[in-house]
């Protein structure tokens, strides 16, 4: 097994333990101040809801390492004004991975993973920001 695999396949393993703990942190929600919590609690229970929103993040990311890729293609703008990827219509806060090509490395290039988003005017993708033109960016969905 490549070290490469070992490490996704240590990843998986972390996800019932994630799981566990966010429902641990559920149940902490009726725990508040007037719980007679020392400071250090307060401390503590402030720190672990900080933790829980990041591991969030972190399962889903480990969730999306072994997801196939569903759609793959070039943005393009629909009748109805939203972007969509080999006919299959994207929304606003939609996880893409974008194709960003390495000037430095002859053309080669890599995904990154990034969400699709709607401003007052027109969409734009976070990894880029606002009033970057995406009309025909490689994307894939996974």
């Amino acid at each position: 097994m490549s070290k490469l695999k070992e490490v996704v396949s240590i990843s998986e393993a972390l996800l019932p333990k994630l799981e566990f703990f966010q429902e641990k942190i559920v149940d902490l929600n009726g725990i508040s101040a007037t719980n007679d919590l020392s400071t250090e609690e307060e401390y503590q229970l402030e720190l672990l809801y900080k933790i829980s929103f990041y591991l969030e993040d972190v399962k889903l990311f480990i969730e999306d390492i072994n997801k196939p890729v569903k759609y793959q293609g070039r943005l393009e703008k629909n009748l109805n004004g939203r972007y969509e990827v080999q006919g299959k219509e994207l929304c606003t806060g939609t996880s893409i991975e974008l194709w960003i090509e390495d000037e430095a490395s002859d053309g080669k290039g890599k995904f990154v993973s990034t969400l699709l988003l709607h401003s007052a005017k027109n969409y734009y993708i976070r990894a880029l920001g606002r009033g970057v033109k995406i009309d025909g960016m490689l994307v894939r969905v996974r």
